[in-house]
């Protein structure tokens, strides 16, 4: 892992991938925080609790102090709108992987922000942070997860299992994986 490189905003033809900030804790709370539809498909539930969500956010802000925190809002360009947010997690600097979370407001589903925004995530971690490979799982009853997955480049696994919430009960998960090489060789097919 290059560990010179630190977060920094990235972009795309239609999105700004910035820092999260204070200011954000409404916008988050009602785009992604307290729609059960978005939390469904997560490891929490819903909340209509926005003090909640502000103590979430002020936590991630604070988080920003180790430059090698990798978490970014995704904000359209068109009109500053906060729609989703993506985060580098489980970072294994000894094997240079991690895997990735998002998130995407329901109102911005099936419309290809979160595939754009992936891929330049993948850009990011492959060349600059020099990862080998990424991970990414989903619920099994999320399959839209997969698909947007698929369309950034990555490759179904397998299945694990997932016993985080005793309420759910188990739950499958769908794994996918992409490796430098890969990310590097589709960017020259297009």
């Amino acid at each position: 892992m290059n560990y010179s490189a630190v977060f920094h905003e990235l972009e795309t033809a239609r999105l700004l991938l910035r820092r999260q900030r204070l200011d954000d804790a409404e916008s988050y709370h009602r785009e992604l925080s307290r729609n059960p539809e978005v939390a469904k498909h997560m490891r929490w539930k819903a909340t209509d609790d926005i003090s909640r969500t502000r103590a979430n956010v002020k936590a991630w802000v604070a988080q920003y102090e180790d430059p090698h925190f990798f978490r970014w809002i995704l904000e359209k360009k068109e009109d500053c709108a906060l729609i989703g947010v993506i985060q580098l997690v489980r970072l294994q600097p000894e094997q240079d992987t991690c895997s990735f979370a998002y998130m995407l407001g329901e109102d911005h589903w099936r419309r290809g922000y979160m595939t754009e925004a992936l891929v330049r995530v993948f850009s990011f971690a492959f060349e600059e942070l020099s990862l080998s490979s990424l991970t990414a799982d989903h619920f099994t009853e999320n399959p839209a997860s997969g698909r947007v997955m698929q369309k950034a480049g990555m490759t179904f696994t397998g299945y694990a299992e997932d016993h985080s919430d005793p309420e759910q009960g188990l739950r499958l998960l769908a794994c996918y994986r992409i490796t430098r090489e890969e990310f590097l060789c589709s960017r020259l097919l297009v």
